[in-house]
C-alpha cells in the first residue's frame, strides 16, 4: 500500500525562482501571437504546442532547471491567474464605496510585465458613455454625422465589386477541351488549412455562369467539365505513358551501342597489344643474334 502511494503521488519540480519567471515572460513575449490567440480549433492547437515546444528548448537553453512544455505552460497560467487577480481587486477597492482607508495592493515587476502581455485582459476597456469616459474618448455628434456623410460619399463613388453569378467563364462549353485548366495531382495538406482559407476565391473552372446549361441542356454543367477533365486527363496518361515506353526503348538502345562500342575497344585493343608482343619479340631474337655473333 505505502508503495502504491508513492507511485500515485504528485511528482514536483524544483519551484521557479525569480529569474526563471522573467526569462518565461520574455519568452512568452516573443511568442505572443501564438500563445495568446483565442482560437482552439484543431490546427490552432497544434501551432500553439509547438509554439510551446520552441519556447521549452529556448528556455532550457537560456540556463533553465530542465522545463518541459507543460510546466512551463502550467506555470505561466498560474501567474497569469495571480496577476489578474489582484488587478482585479485593485479595480474593485478603488470604485469602491462606504468610506474608511484605501487598500493598497502590491504589485511586482512579473505583475506589470503580465499586464504589459495582457493588456485589455487585466485592464479593461475604457468606458465611451459613462462617468468613467475621459474628455479625450468624448466624440462630437458633429463629427460623427461628418464622417458617416463622407463614407456615405464614398460608397457611391466606389464601383461595385462583380458577384460571382456575373463572372465570365474562363472555359465554355463549345471549347472546353483547349481552355479546360487541370487540377494539379499532387496531394494537398488540408491539415494547413484554417477558416480563413474558406473565403479564398472559387477556381475559374468552377464558376458557372448565370443560366448556362450543359450539353444535354440540364443544369449540372460541372459534371460536363469534370467528364472532359477525365477524359483528357485519361488522354494525357496515355501519351506519358507512350512517352516512358520511348523513352525505355531509346535507353536501351543506348545501352547496345555503348555494349557494342565496347567490345570492339576491346578487340583492337587486343590486336594492339598482340602487335606490340610480336614487335618485342622479334626485337629480343634480333639483339640475341647479335650477341651470338659477337661472341
Amino acid at each position: 500500500m505505502e508503495n502504491a502511494d508513492l507511485i500515485r503521488k504528485r511528482q514536483r519540480s524544483v519551484n521557479f525562482n525569480p529569474t526563471e519567471e522573467a526569462m518565461l515572460l520574455q519568452l512568452v513575449k516573443k511568442f505572443r501571437a501564438t500563445i495568446e490567440c483565442k482560437k482552439t480549433d484543431v490546427l490552432n492547437n497544434r501551432i500553439k504546442d509547438a509554439a510551446w515546444n520552441q519556447l521549452a528548448e529556448e528556455f532550457n537553453a537560456a540556463g533553465g532547471q530542465g522545463r518541459d512544455a507543460k510546466t512551463l505552460r502550467s506555470k505561466y497560467e498560474n501567474i497569469k491567474k495571480v496577476s489578474k487577480k489582484k488587478f482585479a481587486n485593485e479595480k474593485r477597492y478603488l470604485n469602491a464605496t462606504g468610506g474608511g482607508p484605501a487598500k493598497k495592493i502590491i504589485t511586482t515587476d512579473v505583475d506589470e510585465q503580465v499586464k504589459e502581455l495582457l493588456g485589455t485582459q487585466v485592464t479593461g476597456m475604457e468606458s465611451m458613455v459613462d462617468d468613467d469616459c475621459e474628455e479625450s474618448d468624448i466624440v462630437d455628434i458633429e463629427e460623427l454625422e461628418l464622417l458617416s456623410n463622407a463614407t456615405v460619399l464614398m460608397e457611391k463613388n466606389t464601383p461595385a465589386a462583380p458577384k460571382a453569378d456575373d463572372v465570365i467563364v474562363v472555359c465554355d462549353t463549345q471549347n472546353l477541351e483547349n481552355r479546360l485548366i487541370l487540377p494539379s495531382t499532387s496531394k494537398v495538406d488540408w491539415g494547413s488549412h484554417t477558416a480563413a482559407s474558406l473565403r479564398t476565391p472559387r477556381s475559374k473552372p468552377l464558376v458557372v455562369k448565370k443560366g448556362e446549361t450543359s450539353s444535354s441542356g440540364k443544369k449540372p454543367v460541372l459534371r460536363d467539365r469534370m467528364n472532359i477533365w477525365a477524359a483528357n486527363k485519361a488522354e494525357k496518361q496515355m501519351e506519358e505513358k507512350q512517352c516512358l515506353q520511348e523513352l525505355h526503348e531509346v535507353r536501351l538502345e543506348i545501352l547496345r551501342d555503348e555494349r557494342k562500342f565496347k567490345s570492339e575497344e576491346h578487340q583492337l585493343r587486343m590486336e594492339h597489344l598482340k602487335e606490340i608482343h610480336a614487335l618485342n619479340k622479334e626485337m629480343k631474337l634480333a639483339e640475341i643474334a647479335v650477341i651470338k655473333k659477337n661472341l
